[in-house]
């Protein structure tokens, strides 16, 4: 044999055909699979207990074109996988913060505590620098009488406030609605 390792590359998977034993730090390389090359069956056999492909020389160019776009799928395949679980952790992270916030939504009673544990836990969910809270309400005019079918002047009413960025204390305010 002519080499000691040979290196494919294509579209940011890397494919290894090397010589055993295959350096420990090699394998760990991500997007990469490492495939030892031998000649002896019993070789072959070993090796395939060990890793997911193996090449047995001699092999024609139609069994090399074969393992090669079989391994690139295995490292795809892979990519997947670990894609898969990472955001199968992340998903598992929002539900348990989830549950704690039901827990806490049911144990506070203080509604200024409240409503900013409601906040600080959506901005985390969210990832979000900053935020608030507010509610629409409707305005009542010292003129207005309940039979009238004018529309009625809208405020919002902001309820908490937080931000990451600004260091700024929070008041309670109200902000009129208007059309432009």
């Amino acid at each position: 044999m002519l080499f000691r390792s040979l290196w494919l590359e294509n579209g940011g998977i890397r494919i290894v055909l090397s010589l055993p034993p295959i350096s420990d730090d090699l394998l760990a390389k991500e997007n990469l699979l490492a495939i030892p090359v031998c000649d002896r069956e019993s070789e072959a056999l070993r090796l395939a207990k060990i890793y997911p492909m193996v090449l047995k020389t001699p092999t024609t160019p139609l069994q090399l074109r074969l393992l090669l776009q079989t391994a690139v799928m295995h490292v795809e395949m892979k990519q997947e996988l670990d894609n898969s679980l990472m955001m199968s952790q992340q998903y598992r992270k929002e539900i348990d913060e989830l549950q704690n916030i039901g827990v806490a939504l049911s144990s506070e009673h203080d509604i200024q505590k409240l409503l900013s544990l409601i906040l600080q836990k959506t901005r985390d969910l969210a990832n979000a620098d900053a935020g608030s809270l507010y509610v629409v309400e409707d305005v009542e005019s010292e003129d207005s009488n309940d039979d009238s079918q004018a529309p009625r002047a809208r405020q919002l009413r902001f309820l908490a406030a937080q931000n990451d960025s600004l260091d700024l204390p929070f008041t309670e305010f109200v902000m009129p609605i208007t059309k432009t």
